[in-house]
């Protein structure tokens, strides 16, 4: 490979000596201190998140491997990006030089860790339609051979879309790849989604466990998350394929060199709203993420004792609680105990 690059112009890298020959590189070293610092933050949440996680023990199914399989692609992509910029600052020739094996490295795995983050709603879905297909026993049984495959399948693809962009001048067909996948990854959630909603109606006639209701209840609920992190990382998931295929265009050098800067910083921002999103919706993980917060602040809530009860009387009184379809069932603390009891009373009836 190293006779491959020797003479030719890398797609996605910036271009040093055109930077120095316009008198830009100045404004563009300011830009890559800005990306390194987007990058310390994003591996500090890694961290931070993955400490929350270990002592939530958050990590045994296999929504949460697969979900760790890609995070860990983060924190690897930031190191190999900071890495680049500051032998790109040094003008160090692993920085720039794509005859440099050590730039080729860098380039491959710094891709092979944004591609991940691009392709991660192909994911989820695969792994809800094993939980819809497993109905039965897909919570008692741990079937860790599903997480095993589609997170090894998700590397090798990332791997493989990497090797080929390092190969190609245009990166159309990725582009187009990213995107496909994006649109069957909605459609397939969609189709999850009709399929547990026909199975949860034939629960109302008591022909499911409750194990299997359990799981159909799940599996409807993903598909209202599925359906607000699509749409809270859509301006990022449209725009670094956007960036991307806007390099193979022929632009000038200094608008390639700016188009590869946003394409760095957004995919760089992109390591910290994904999994932002993905633990806003975690009420385990936001609880103790509390505790974290109230001892690293030394700030704590205070409740007198005396007014304990009558503070607790308020908050139920309208307590919100959802159905599984989203719905809002404004029920209070003492009416919940009697309405559960009398849903799995009626199951039993019907069984």
């Amino acid at each position: 490979m190293h006779e491959f690059f020797e003479h030719r112009e890398m797609l996605l890298a910036f271009n040093l000596t055109a930077s120095i020959e316009d008198g830009s590189i100045s404004a563009f070293n300011a830009v890559f201190v800005l990306i390194i610092f987007v990058c310390l933050v994003s591996i500090f949440y890694y961290l931070l998140n993955i400490c929350i996680d270990i002592r939530v023990s958050n990590l045994d199914t296999n929504m949460s491997k697969l979900h760790h399989t890609i995070y860990i692609t983060c924190p690897i992509g930031c190191l190999t990006l900071i890495a680049q910029k500051t032998l790109l600052m040094l003008q160090n020739p692993a920085g720039f030089d794509p005859a440099n094996q050590i730039f080729q490295i860098l380039f491959i795995l710094r891709f092979a860790c944004v591609f991940p983050g691009q392709l991660c709603l192909s994911v989820f879905v695969i792994e809800r339609s094993c939980a819809t297909w497993f109905l039965a026993d897909y919570e008692t049984k741990s079937r860790s051979w599903i997480a095993f495959s589609i997170g090894s399948a998700i590397i090798f693809a990332s791997l493989f879309m990497a090797w080929t962009l390092a190969l190609t001048s245009d990166p159309i067909f990725h582009v187009a790849a990213i995107f496909a996948l994006n649109i069957a990854s909605c459609c397939g959630n969609l189709a999850t989604f009709c399929v547990n909603k026909k199975a949860y109606e034939k629960c109302q006639r008591g022909s499911y466990s409750l194990a299997e209701r359990f799981q159909i209840s799940e599996n409807i609920q993903f598909y209202f998350f599925f359906n607000r992190f699509a749409i809270s990382i859509a301006f990022f998931a449209l725009l670094c394929p956007i960036l991307m295929f806007l390099h193979g265009r022929n632009f000038s050098q200094f608008s390639k060199n700016v188009i590869i800067s946003l394409f760095e910083l957004a995919v760089s921002c992109y390591t910290i709203l994904t999994p932002y999103i993905v633990y806003k919706y975690n009420a385990t993980w936001q609880a103790e993420f509390q505790k974290v917060l109230q001892k690293v602040i030394f700030f704590k809530k205070r409740v007198e004792v005396t007014n304990f009860s009558q503070e607790l009387s308020k908050n139920s009184m309208g307590k919100s609680l959802r159905d599984t379809f989203g719905k809002e069932m404004n029920i209070g603390i003492g009416q919940q105990s009697e309405t559960y009891f009398r849903q799995l009373t009626n199951t039993w009836d019907h069984v």
